[in-house]
C-alpha cells in the first residue's frame, strides 16, 4: 500500500514537491491540476520521467476540480474534455498509474422549498455528455491508467446514477474520508456496495464541519480507515494543505499503522 502527499500551495515546483516527498519517506505526489503552475499543458513526459528517476518517487494526477465536460455550452464542455484527455494521455506516457476526478454537480436554482439542480433536471444531456467524456478518457488511458471518481459533498441522485454508469464503464473509486464525514456518510452505502472498485483514498482527519485536518486533529477512526485501505490495496494520499500538517500526518500515519497491525 503506497502512501503519498498532495501538491502544496507553499511548494512552488514539482521538483521541490518530489524532493519533499522522498525526504518524508512517501511514495508519490498527487499533482493537482487546479494549480496554474503545473497545468498539463505546461508539463512534459520527459520532465516528469526525469523527476521520477532523480527522486525515486512517482506521480498521480488530480484533474482540475472545476472540470465540467457536461457544461451546457458546447465549446466550454469540449475544452474541459480536451484538457482532461491531455492529462490522461500525459499520465499514460509518463507511467502515472491513476488520475482522480470530481463529478460535476452543475448549477442549481434556489426555490423557496428546495434547490433544483440543472443537471438533474436535464439528466439526459448530463448522462450523454459524461458518457462521451468517460469513453474519451478511457481511450486515452489505453488500459494503463486507472481513472477514479471522488466523493465530494454527498452525491445528488443524478451524480450517483452517473457514478454507477462510470463504474460499469471501467472507472474506479476514490474515497475522500473527510468529505464522507462532513456529508454525514451520505455516500457510505454506495462505497460499501462497490468494495472492489476502491483504488484510491484521500486520508485526512475531520470534524462535522471541517476536513483536511492533520491526522489526530479530528474525530475520524483512523485505525479503521487504515484497515480499509489495506483490505482494498489502495493508494493513500495524506491530503492536508501545508507542510507542517503533512509532517504531523506522516508521523500519525505511522502510529496508526502500528496500532492497526497490533489489532490484526
Amino acid at each position: 500500500m503506497d502512501v503519498g502527499m498532495p501538491t502544496l500551495l507553499e511548494t512552488p515546483t514539482l521538483a521541490e514537491a518530489a524532493r519533499q516527498c522522498a525526504a518524508l519517506g512517501l511514495a508519490f505526489v498527487e499533482v493537482n491540476f487546479s494549480f496554474p503552475q503545473w497545468r498539463p499543458e505546461r508539463l512534459t513526459a520527459g520532465q516528469l520521467r526525469a523527476l521520477q528517476a532523480q527522486t525515486g518517487v512517482y506521480f498521480t494526477f488530480h484533474l482540475d476540480e472545476n472540470t465540467d465536460p457536461a457544461n451546457f455550452d458546447p465549446g466550454v464542455a469540449q475544452a474541459y474534455t480536451r484538457t482532461a484527455v491531455r492529462a490522461v494521455t500525459l499520465a499514460r506516457e509518463v507511467g502515472v498509474p491513476l488520475v482522480n476526478l470530481h463529478l460535476p454537480r452543475g448549477s442549481y436554482i434556489t426555490l423557496p422549498a428546495q434547490k433544483v439542480f440543472l443537471y438533474e433536471r436535464h439528466e439526459a444531456h448530463y448522462r450523454q455528455a459524461m458518457e462521451d467524456f468517460g469513453r474519451q478518457c478511457l481511450a486515452a488511458a489505453g488500459g494503463a491508467v486507472r481513472l477514479c471518481i471522488e466523493n465530494t459533498a454527498g452525491w445528488r441522485p443524478h451524480e450517483r446514477r452517473m457514478a454507477q454508469t462510470l463504474l460499469q464503464m471501467g472507472f474506479g473509486l476514490t474515497l475522500d474520508v473527510g468529505h464522507a464525514h462532513t456529508a454525514a456518510g451520505q455516500d457510505d452505502d454506495f462505497y460499501q456496495a462497490h468494495p472492489e472498485q476502491l483504488a484510491h483514498m484521500h486520508l485526512h482527519d475531520a470534524t462535522a464541519r471541517a476536513c483536511h485536518l492533520a491526522l489526530g486533529d479530528g474525530e475520524l477512526d483512523m485505525p479503521a480507515l487504515a484497515a480499509l485501505a489495506q483490505r482494498a490495496h489502495c493508494r493513500v494520499v495524506l491530503e492536508v494543505k501545508d507542510g507542517e500538517a503533512l509532517a504531523r500526518s506522516v508521523k500519525g500515519w505511522q502510529r496508526v499503522c502500528e496500532e492497526t497491525d497490533s489489532l490484526a
